[in-house]
């Protein structure tokens, strides 16, 4: 999409850093078993995988690191649907009294997942909630996105549609002294020239020319998703 780039989020203060010491006075509970520690983290994760080795600092490091690179990613993703629909003047996230995104409005990776894997402060989802969230949102964009195109070429072709253009150059004043058999030709000359106003306009208003036939369809596309989401009774 022309213009559009990752935007980078600017925030007046980074979230809270993880506590990983209990306050004073706050008892401490026993730790869980590793084997009780690895079923609960199948469980959440959907899978049933044996560890013969148990535990190890290796295995570790590598959740850690797809963590991270899950995170990572999806922040990036989240910062390009927002620079794309502030590129169409589509209506764009912002901080609400509750159930915030901490994948939203994190400025990284560190920031996000120590938000996500901790209690939530208040007016932010819950890890999983927040996750499943911000899937939901980038599952729409990506279908909203296509079906913007496609509105966004269809108004497009109809701008060249024979008949209504020919109806509106034949209307031009110099084909009346144009002999038949060179009308075509004329014709031509006058699309050449409407093609190039065309283009002139969409490099100097990409929004006016594309933008709001993009955004109808885009917008009725994640109205729908959200309703097939949350369905009324």
């Amino acid at each position: 999409m022309p213009g559009v780039k990752p935007s980078r989020l600017v925030f007046d203060s980074a979230p809270a850093p993880f506590d990983a010491i209990p306050p004073a006075g706050v008892p401490i509970a026993p730790s869980a078993p590793p084997d009780a520690l690895w079923a609960a983290f199948c469980q959440g994760a959907g899978v049933n995988i044996k560890l013969p080795q148990g535990l190890t600092p290796e295995l570790m490091k590598v959740l850690g690191q797809v963590l991270h690179h899950s995170i990572d990613g999806t922040i990036k993703l989240v910062a390009v649907r927002a620079a794309a629909k502030q590129e169409l003047k589509a209506d764009v996230t912002t901080i609400q009294a509750r159930n915030n995104n901490p994948l939203k409005f994190s400025p990284d990776a560190g920031a996000a997942i120590e938000q996500l894997l901790q209690p939530p402060m208040r007016g932010f989802m819950m890890g999983p909630v927040a996750v499943n969230d911000v899937m939901d949102d980038l599952l729409g964009h990506a279908i909203g996105t296509m079906a913007g195109m496609r509105a966004a070429l269809t108004g497009v072709l109809d701008k060249f549609e024979p008949g209504k253009l020919e109806g509106k150059l034949a209307g031009n004043s110099v084909l009346d002294s144009v002999l038949p058999m060179n009308r075509r030709a004329k014709l031509w000359e006058l699309y050449l020239q409407h093609f190039k106003r065309i283009r002139d306009d969409a490099q100097d208003d990409f929004h006016d020319l594309f933008g709001k036939a993009f955004i109808e369809a885009y917008e009725e596309q994640l109205d729908r998703l959200d309703a097939s989401r949350h369905p009324t009774i």
